[in-house]
């Protein structure tokens, strides 16, 4: 009879170890199982965005010097406006067009974003500016295309015109402009 009751109790107090100690322990163990699985997982994240970074850094390498110095032509730090006039005069003198006039506007004046996107997020700053050109409309045309064709980008907004006084085939045009800066 001695020899059950010590079976029992020991029965007993192996299944309330089992019940009351191990399982959670296992549950403990299953929770660290789920938690090394996501540690893999972002360890394979970075391995792949590390990947991406090296395959686009050797890209970067890849663009020769002279093309970067286009990029940086066409998106600059910062505008310079004399040479920004010399430029567009130059256009304009190249398709018989006169150029009369041009206005910058002032830095409180710029927008803050573009695209729609908020400062923080876009890269870019645009830079308004307006220019006031005489000459024919075939001119003007040319002139149309040769901005297009420029390394600078530049988005016109608005373009204006009258029409020719005294029978004359030379009109005034105003163009409303901006370009973007990196920033």
């Amino acid at each position: 009879m001695f020899k059950i009751i010590i079976n029992l109790l020991l029965i007993i107090s192996s299944l309330y170890s089992v019940f009351f100690l191990i399982k959670p322990q296992f549950k403990e163990i299953s929770f660290l199982k789920i938690k090394v699985a996501s540690y893999k997982e972002n360890f394979n994240n970075i391995e792949k965005v590390r990947e991406l970074r090296n395959k686009y850094l050797k890209d970067y390498n890849e663009i020769s010097e002279e093309n970067k110095a286009k990029l940086e032509t066409m998106i600059p730090k910062a505008v310079n406006e004399g040479e920004m006039m010399l430029m567009l005069d130059g256009i304009a003198k190249a398709n018989s067009m006169s150029l009369t006039g041009i206005s910058f506007a002032k830095e409180g004046e710029q927008m803050s974003s573009v695209l729609g996107l908020s400062k923080k997020e876009n890269p870019y700053t645009p830079y308004f500016f307006s220019m006031d050109l005489t000459g024919t409309y075939v001119g003007f045309k040319n002139f149309l295309r040769n901005i297009e064709k420029n390394l600078v980008i530049i988005d016109i907004d608005s373009v204006s015109f009258n029409s020719p006084e005294n029978g004359s085939d030379s009109y005034k045009f105003k163009i409303k402009a901006m370009i973007y800066l990196k920033q």
